[in-house]
């Protein structure tokens, strides 16, 4: 294996751009906390990179295009991966290189396709899905859980939503609605997950209002 290149480094992991068996691909690293208990630490890693895999592995049997795993490496707390080639959504709108109502479509569709085998991905943002041509590709499942529970799938809407709002707030109507059609057609259970989504954003506003004395006294 050879590392060609750093891509991003967070909190929970660094990602690399590197060789394996000649092909192109990415790495996915944990990184090691130094407050946690050692023993302790491994455990959370391995079992975090293990759910990783696992349920990105479901994800592309139920239909959802993700990169496919080339190795998993549970003692270095690592995921071998395919390279996907492309913009990502959010570079995607800012070129309109594909119509906003389009991208949202599917964007929407494989949510819903995920929600429906309570599947969470925990960061649906814009950054983490990849147009490949005319392909959709999500990407950075860390976050990720097993859930069936509404409040889980309101708040991956929620991330999606919020993630437009910060770089795009003049495409959201265009993009939302493609978003609901396509979870629609996978779940027809839109009405009550955009229902979960105003629940969640009334409540982060009641916070942020707490916070800074607004509202009514």
């Amino acid at each position: 294996m050879e590392i060609v290149r750093e891509i991003s480094r967070g909190a929970e992991s660094v990602i690399y751009e590197c060789r394996l068996w000649g092909l192109r691909c990415i790495l996915k690293k944990r990184t090691r906390k130094l407050y946690r208990n050692p023993i302790l630490d491994s455990e959370l890693n391995r079992e975090r990179t293990k759910q990783e895999a696992r349920i990105m592995l479901s994800s592309m049997e139920a239909g959802v295009n993700v990169p496919a795993i080339l190795d998993v490496d549970l003692r270095n707390f690592s995921i071998y991966m395919e390279y996907i080639n492309g913009p990502t959504v959010m570079e995607a709108l800012d070129s309109k290189i594909m119509e906003p109502e389009r991208i949202g479509q599917m964007v929407g569709k494989f949510a819903g396709r995920l929600h429906s085998r309570g599947l969470i991905h925990g960061d649906l943002n814009t950054k983490n899905l990849i147009l490949n041509g005319n392909d959709l590709f999500v990407i950075d499942f860390g976050l990720s859980k097993h859930s069936f529970e509404v409040e889980d799938f309101g708040v991956d809407v929620h991330v999606f939503l919020r993630s437009l709002e910060s770089v795009h707030p003049g495409l959201i109507e265009q993009v939302m609605k493609g978003f609901s059609h396509g979870y629609e057609e996978e779940t027809r259970e839109w009405v009550v997950i955009w229902e979960k989504v105003l629940e969640i954003r009334r409540r982060g506003r009641y916070v942020r209002e707490r916070k800074t004395g607004g509202g009514d006294q």
